[in-house]
């Protein structure tokens, strides 16, 4: 008897974003939390035993720059963005204990908002569900990463947020973490040597 192929239902997909050097990737399968695919793509790194291994990482997403997850999607109208913002916040840290959090924002080619009242408005909402958590913009426990590209807008409340960001300004940054892995697991500074602080 023939046999039937059933060709499977495509849940994942690659779309250009509009705005050179940004890509989206959509995963449309439930139960699949972005933030818990960029956990499992940091502990992949720790778990690396040489040099080399972590040069063959680098080199298999050598495209791969800025890993960005992103837990809500609306459009990028302030208004839309603080309701999406709203629900994403009651359900991870407003009952939780008191933290220390940043709004990491980017605004791509859209003109209609600035950083700094994308910032005020989110903090502001945080701070309204649970007056405890504070603002810390270097190395926080917990980021709302808010990315704003053309008409679009992407959100996610990442946790454990210094582990993703070695200064303000480099976060999420998959080939820069490798290359510090690689130097404090296999060429660590000499006893003793100053290393550089970074600041925000």
């Amino acid at each position: 008897a023939a046999v039937k192929v059933v060709k499977a239902v495509e849940d994942t997909w690659v779309c250009d974003a509009g705005c050179n050097g940004v890509v989206c990737v959509t995963v449309e399968k439930k139960g699949i939390d972005p933030v818990e695919v960029l956990e499992k793509m940091w502990d992949q790194m720790g778990e690396l035993v040489s040099e080399s291994a972590i040069k063959q990482f680098q080199n298999k997403h050598k495209f791969l720059y800025r890993v960005l997850p992103l837990q809500v999607l609306c459009r990028s109208v302030l208004d839309e963005m603080l309701v999406a913002a709203k629900k994403l916040i009651t359900a991870r840290m407003a009952g939780a204990d008191p933290t220390t959090f940043s709004v990491v924002v980017d605004v791509r080619s859209n003109n209609s908002m600035t950083k700094m009242d994308v910032i005020i408005k989110m903090a502001d909402l945080v701070q309204e569900f649970n007056p405890k958590h504070t603002v810390q913009l270097y190395m926080p426990e917990t980021i709302i990463l808010v990315q704003v590209v053309k008409a679009a807008c992407g959100l996610s409340v990442v946790r454990n947020a210094s582990r993703y960001c070695k200064s303000q300004k480099s976060s999420f940054n998959l080939q820069e973490h490798a290359t510090g892995l690689a130097i404090s697991k296999f060429n660590p500074p000499a006893p003793n040597t100053p290393v550089p602080a970074e600041g925000p």
